[in-house]
C-alpha cells in the first residue's frame, strides 16, 4: 500500500493582503519549511476524554444551580466537546467539611451534603463526563474522607475518574499547616487517607500529589508511592496573578518555564510507568485578569497550551474557572444563562483538530516566533492545526506526495485579540441553547499536490485532510 507523507512549506509574508487559496505577491516574503512526517507516530492515540473542566467544591455550595440537571445548556455545552473529565477541588476542597447528611437550612456553604452529590451526580449522569473528586486533607480526617469517598462512589458509579486527597499540599505552609511543613509530612498525610480509604474501596483509583508546581514534590512523590497510582496530577498557570506586567500579549510569549515543566513531568511519570494529567490549569492565577483571561489572546494561549500538554505525553487538562471567575471557559451572564468563553472554542478546535489521532512530529525551519504546528493522524486522515501568533499574516502552501480526495479548514477567529465577544470558530458560535455546529468548512482543491492556506495574525486554522 502506498503511504501519504506531507511536507508543509510556509510562506510568511509581511504586511500584505490575504486572499485565501491564492498565491499573493508581496514585496517581502520569508519562506519557512515545515515537515510533517505522517507516518511516524510519537505515541498512542490522543484520549477521548483529554478536554476537561476544573471547579471549586464550593460550586456545589455556593451555587447548587449551576452543576446541576436543569442547567440543559452547561450540559449541551459539555456534549459539544465529546468525552470528558470535570475535576472538582480547588482551594475550597480542603476547607469544606464532609456532613455525611441531607443538606437542611441552617447549613453553611462550608457544608458538603449528600443532597450535594446526589444533585451533581444526576448532573453528571446527563454529560456523559468522568469526574475527579477532590478530598479535604485540609482537615486531615482519614476517617470522615473514607465516608465520603464510599458515598462518592456509590452515587457517581462509573463516572468517577478518580479521588484526589488534597489540594496543593506544598502551599500548606501558607494557610493550613505550620510553616516548616514539608513534602515528608504530606506524604504521610496522604498516604494515612489512602490506606483507609482503599480499605473500603480498594478498586479505586486515586491520584497525587496535586501539588501547585514545585517539580521536588513530584519527584519525592512518585519515589515513594508510584506503585500505588496509576495517574499523578499537576497544576499550572502561565502568569502569576500578583503580576502587574501580564497582558495579553505576554501570555502568548514562549513559555519556556511550561516547555521544561512539561518535560521533567513526562520524565519523571515514564520512568515510573504512570501517566499523568494537569488537572488545574488556566492563563493568570488568582482568578484570572480582565483583558487578558476573557479575551481571545486566551484561546490561543490554550489552543497552544493543549498541545503542548498532548506532546508531553499527558493524557488531559482541565481549565480552571467557577461560573462567575474571570479565566473560566463558561461563565454565567447576567441573564443566568451559561456563556461561552474564548477558551472554550480553542477547546473546541483542539477536539476537531485531534479527535481520535496519534500525535506525528512536525518541524519548522526556519522557525517563525509566535506560530506553531500540530499534527495527528487518524487512519488515513491527516489533522493539521496551524497557529498563528503573531502580528503578521502567515501564508502555509501544503505539498503532498500524493493527491488527498478533499483539505478543508477550519477557522478559529475573532474580531481581534482583544475581543472578548465575536468568537468563532468554523464561522459558527454556540447557540443560546448550548448547541454547536460548523457553519463553514474552507474546502481547497490541490494542484500538482500542494493546496495554500492563509493563516490571517492572531488567529488558528484545523486542516483535515483525507487520503480517500
Amino acid at each position: 500500500m502506498k503511504k501519504l507523507h506531507f511536507i508543509i512549506v510556509v510562506l510568511l509574508f509581511i504586511r500584505t493582503p490575504v486572499v485565501l487559496g491564492l498565491d499573493i505577491k508581496g514585496e517581502k516574503e520569508v519562506p519557512v519549511t515545515v515537515t510533517v512526517l505522517s507516518d511516524y507516530r510519537l505515541h498512542t492515540i490522543i484520549p477521548s476524554d483529554f478536554l476537561g473542566f476544573s471547579y471549586e467544591m464550593s460550586q456545589l455550595t455556593d451555587n447548587s444551580r449551576y452543576l446541576h440537571p436543569d442547567n440543559l445548556v452547561l450540559i449541551q455545552m459539555m456534549k459539544n466537546l465529546g468525552n470528558g473529565v470535570l475535576r472538582l477541588g480547588g482551594n475550597s476542597s480542603d476547607k469544606i467539611s464532609w456532613t455525611g447528611m441531607p443538606r437542611i437550612d441552617y447549613m453553611r456553604k462550608d457544608s458538603l451534603t449528600t443532597t450535594d452529590v446526589d444533585t451533581f451526580s444526576k448532573f453528571v449522569d446527563l454529560t456523559g463526563w468522568k469526574v475527579i473528586w477532590g478530598l479535604n486533607l485540609g482537615e486531615n480526617n482519614p476517617e470522615k474522607n473514607s465516608d465520603e469517598a464510599v458515598y462518592v462512589a456509590k452515587r457517581l458509579k462509573n463516572a468517577l475518574y478518580a479521588l484526589q486527597i488534597g489540594n496543593e499540599p506544598d502551599l500548606y505552609y501558607k494557610h493550613l499547616r505550620p510553616v516548616n511543613y514539608a513534602i515528608s509530612d504530606y506524604e504521610k498525610e496522604w498516604f494515612l487517607h489512602y490506606t483507609k480509604i482503599k480499605e473500603r474501596l480498594p478498586d479505586i483509583t486515586i491520584v497525587g500529589p496535586a501539588v501547585a508546581g514545585d517539580i521536588r514534590w513530584f519527584e519525592s512523590f512518585l519515589n515513594s508511592y508510584s506503585s500505588r497510582i496509576s495517574l499523578m496530577t499537576g497544576h499550572h498557570y502561565n502568569s502569576p496573578g500578583k503580576n502587574a506586567t501580564v497582558n495579553w500579549k505576554t501570555i502568548l510569549e514562549p513559555d519556556n518555564h511550561l516547555s521544561g515543566y512539561l518535560q521533567v513531568l513526562n520524565f519523571l511519570c515514564q520512568k515510573h510507568g504512570i501517566t499523568y494529567r494537569m488537572a488545574e490549569c488556566n492563563t493568570v492565577s488568582q482568578g484570572g485578569k480582565i483583558g487578558v483571561s476573557n479575551v481571545f489572546a486566551s484561546a490561543l494561549w490554550a489552543l497552544d497550551y493543549m498541545w503542548s500538554v498532548a506532546l508531553n505525553n499527558g493524557v488531559g487538562v482541565n481549565f480552571h474557572g467557577g461560573s462567575v471567575s474571570k479565566y473560566a471557559p463558561i461563565v454565567v451572564d447576567e441573564k443566568g444563562i451559561p456563556t461561552p468563553r474564548p477558551i472554550y472554542y480553542a477547546m473546541l478546535a483542539f477536539k476537531y483538530g485531534s479527535e481520535g489521532g496519534n500525535i506525528v512530529p512536525s518541524v519548522i525551519s526556519p522557525s517563525v516566533p509566535n506560530s506553531s504546528v500540530y499534527a495527528c493522524v487518524n487512519g488515513k486522515t491527516l489533522k493539521v492545526t496551524l497557529l498563528n501568533k503573531s502580528e503578521d499574516d502567515i501564508s502555509f502552501t501544503v505539498r503532498l506526495n500524493d493527491t488527498p480526495a478533499s483539505v478543508q479548514l477550519l477557522r478559529l477567529t475573532a474580531p481581534s485579540p482583544i475581543s472578548s465577544s465575536g468568537i468563532r470558530f468554523a464561522d459558527a458560535e454556540v447557540e443560546a441553547d448550548g448547541s454547536f455546529q460548523l457553519n463553514m468548512r474552507e474546502k481547497y482543491q490541490p494542484q500538482n499536490e500542494y493546496v495554500k492556506v492563509s493563516v490571517p495574525a492572531m488567529s488558528a486554522a484545523v486542516m483535515i485532510i483525507d487520503k480517500e
